[in-house]
């Protein structure tokens, strides 16, 4: 999905530290090296959909999480949801 430029992606977990050390991984393979910046609601929903714009012609993603899908009417049309499940425990 990153490499099919989605402008905005929302990851659906219920914690967020696996989510992020995997698009840390992701980042760190990409050719070029993709730069993670991390953003969170404070800075709120507007700033999210000025920029989407810019992103759709540029190879940059936003990729959001939460444990649920919430988001303002204007961005659901704009946004690929994916649902990151727990990890699963190890089997013995």
């Amino acid at each position: 999905m990153i490499r099919a430029r989605y402008p905005l992606l929302y990851v659906i977990s219920v914690e967020e530290k696996p989510v992020e050390e995997v698009l840390q991984q992701v980042a760190l393979r990409s050719v070029p090296k993709r730069q993670l910046l991390f953003w969170d609601i404070v800075r709120g929903w507007s700033d999210m959909r000025n920029l989407m714009g810019e992103f759709k012609r540029s190879p940059n993603i936003i990729i959001t999480t939460s444990h649920t899908l919430e988001l303002p009417d204007e961005l659901l049309q704009e946004v690929t949801v994916v649902d990151f499940p727990l990890p699963r425990e190890a089997v013995q």
